[in-house]
Formats: structure tokens, C-alpha cells, sequence
């Protein structure tokens, strides 16, 4: 068996083993969270030196309450992400969004419904688009009527122009999905 453990890198939640203390304090926190009419989120904070677990622990958490349908936002702070109150709230603001999105089952739902609304031809634009990053210059998407399809796209508020012949779509989790489904 290989050792599933590596320096440095946080433990895949399905290998992780031990901190019975701490998980048991949390998965009540979760119960609760779930359970609790009205809803009454509580909030956990792990901190120790580098290295301790304290990654693996969370990512152990957040598999325990997702598996329980109960909303999690994990917001990891650095010091490069803390370096002065606007990088800071900028950052949280931006995890905190992306938890919600990639949560929500309305996501998923929204961008089948926007993938329905492009023709085949434009849909592979939009897988190809998706291949090649955030942004994707025209000039890289190998496709007949590149340009016809993109401007669709833009029409439809699917993908955006940000420069001459640059595009990016209208949400980074919408390239995610497209990339799950290519």
C-alpha cells in the first residue's frame, strides 16, 4: 500500500485518520448547524503552527458537513492575502463567493440552462474556449466562425469581450463546468 501521507500537502479527507477530540467538537457544531430550526450556523476557527494539520482537519470537516448538506465557506488566510484590509475583505469576499457558488445546486442548474440556450457549433467554441484558461484570445480557439459565435455568446452575456480579440466567461465556475463536462 502507498503511504497516502506527503510533507507539507494536506491529507486527502477519505485517508484521513485521527483528531477523534476536534472532529467530534465539530461534527456537533455541523449536527447543529443542521438541525437547528431556525437555522443557526456556527462557526469554527482551527489555528497552530505550520505543518500541525490544521488544512487536513478542515478538509476533513468540510467533507462532514457537505456530505450533510450543511453550507461550508473555507477561507484561508495568508499573509500575501492579508497584507492590508482591502486584500483582505477583497479575498474573503472572493472565497466566500466561490464557496457559495460552488455550493449551490441553482449553479449547476444555471449553467445547463445557459449551455442549452448555444447551438452545437457554438457549444464547441465554448468547450474549446474552456480548454485554454481564464482567458482565451480568438486567435487560439480553432473553430470555423469563431468570431460569429463569440459575438453570440457575448449577446447571450455568456462570455465576456475584455480586449480586442480577448474573451474570458461571464463566471469562472462556468469554465469549471464546462471543463467537468468536455
Amino acid at each position: 500500500m502507498i503511504n497516502p501521507y506527503v510533507t507539507g500537502f494536506p491529507a486527502d479527507p477519505e485517508s484521513f485518520a485521527g483528531r477523534e477530540r476536534e472532529l467530534g467538537e465539530i461534527k456537533k457544531a455541523i449536527d447543529y448547524t443542521v438541525h437547528s430550526e431556525p437555522a443557526t450556523p456556527q462557526n469554527v476557527a482551527i489555528v497552530g503552527d505550520w505543518g500541525i494539520g490544521k488544512t487536513s482537519l478542515l478538509n476533513k470537516c468540510k467533507a462532514i458537513a457537505l456530505d450533510k448538506d450543511c453550507f461550508v465557506c473555507k477561507i484561508t488566510l495568508t499573509p500575501e492575502k492579508c497584507k492590508n484590509m482591502d486584500s483582505f475583505v477583497y479575498n474573503t469576499i472572493d472565497e466566500l463567493h466561490t464557496a457559495i457558488w460552488e455550493f449551490s445546486h441553482l449553479a449547476a442548474s444555471r449553467f445547463i440552462a445557459d449551455l442549452t440556450i448555444a447551438s452545437e457549433k457554438e457549444k464547441e467554441v465554448l468547450f474549446k474556449m474552456a480548454k485554454l484558461g481564464e482567458e482565451a484570445d480568438i486567435k487560439e480557439i480553432e473553430a470555423p466562425n469563431v468570431s460569429v459565435h463569440l459575438k453570440r455568446r457575448v449577446e447571450k452575456n455568456l462570455v465576456v469581450r475584455i480586449d480586442r480579440g480577448r474573451y474570458k466567461f461571464y463566471h469562472p465556475l462556468f469554465r469549471k463546468f464546462l471543463e467537468k463536462i468536455i
